[in-house]
């Protein structure tokens, strides 16, 4: 499977609500050792999300997700490429 070399993500610059965050583009890393990489279907932010934003600036909040795993880490099993995981 291709790829891209970028995703979007919505990023948080200031603020305590949505319109403080910006939809851009940013690096897609490989997974590293043990890691594997999730193509998102879904998200969930959750009051949690918006207590850390004033610390996380710059970061793409969220913890709750659901999607297919499409790379993996050395170290994975290869049974984890696509499998659906939340």
């Amino acid at each position: 499977m291709s790829l891209p070399e970028t995703y979007r993500a919505w990023i948080w610059h200031s603020g305590q609500l949505p319109e403080g965050m910006k939809l851009e583009q940013r690096p897609l890393s490989q997974p590293q050792a043990g890691e594997v990489l999730i193509r998102n279907q879904a998200i969930g932010l959750n009051p949690v999300d918006w207590k850390l934003l004033n610390i996380k600036s710059g970061q793409v909040p969220g913890v709750d997700g659901a999607g297919t795993v499409v790379v993996i880490g050395s170290g994975v099993s290869a049974d984890w490429l696509g499998q659906r995981v939340a």
